[in-house]
């Protein structure tokens, strides 16, 4: 039985969503940023958002929207959390009145008093990005940081894929993991095959241990 939560962001297609459903991915992610090459236009998020099971935790990614913008996204799409991305401030993400979840920087300047400030956040999503910038960027962050700051409710992105994910989880003792680039064939775009190797890396570290 595998134990660790795993979550594909950046599902943008109905194969991208099938397949990650048949590999046993608990959550997707998906992204409504602008800027992001896996970003959709609200009404394909929705359209997924319709198409995935019920099992299926769905986040919904934004960053630095207004909050006009995520009301209207939360009223069509009606994600189970809310994955802040950008430098939103705790008042912000609390004004939704939803389960949200915040991403931060292995190297924001004060870490542990960011994730604190956060303390009523569903998860923490500890990425490789630099402060304030874009998540999906394939940059490992410092994992032994991970399991000095993060408990059951972080999870570890950042540079993730099948080669790693065992080492991270072992050295981060993260519960849960958020993988994006490392699932890829190119930039948005997701590979059946890296994504079935990923979730067989996460099984084999399991079975290891």
């Amino acid at each position: 039985m595998m134990s660790t939560y795993v979550k594909f962001c950046g599902i943008r297609t109905p194969s991208d969503l099938n397949c990650a459903v048949a590999v046993g991915v608990d959550a997707i992610g998906l992204v409504l940023a602008p800027e992001s090459v896996r970003t959709l236009s609200l009404q394909d998020a929705a359209a997924l958002r319709n198409a995935a099971p019920l099992s299926l935790d769905i986040f919904l990614l934004v960053r630095n929207a207004d909050a006009e913008f995520i009301r209207t996204a939360l009223h069509l799409i009606n994600p189970g959390i809310i994955q802040f991305h950008g430098n939103e401030s705790v008042e912000f993400c609390r004004q939704f009145e939803r389960p949200y979840c915040k991403a931060l920087s292995f190297n924001e300047p004060d870490l542990h008093g960011q994730i604190r400030a956060y303390d009523d956040a569903e998860w923490i999503i500890l990425d490789g990005h630099a402060p304030g910038a874009a998540g999906g960027s394939g940059i490992v962050g410092d994992w032994q940081i991970f399991s000095e700051y993060l408990g059951e409710r972080g999870m570890l992105a950042g540079g993730l894929h099948a080669g790693n994910v065992a080492d991270a989880l072992r050295v981060s003792r993260a519960t849960a993991v958020d993988v994006s680039s490392g699932i890829e064939s190119e930039p948005g775009v997701k590979s059946p095959g890296r994504m079935a190797a990923f979730m067989q890396a996460v099984r084999s570290a399991h079975q290891e241990h």
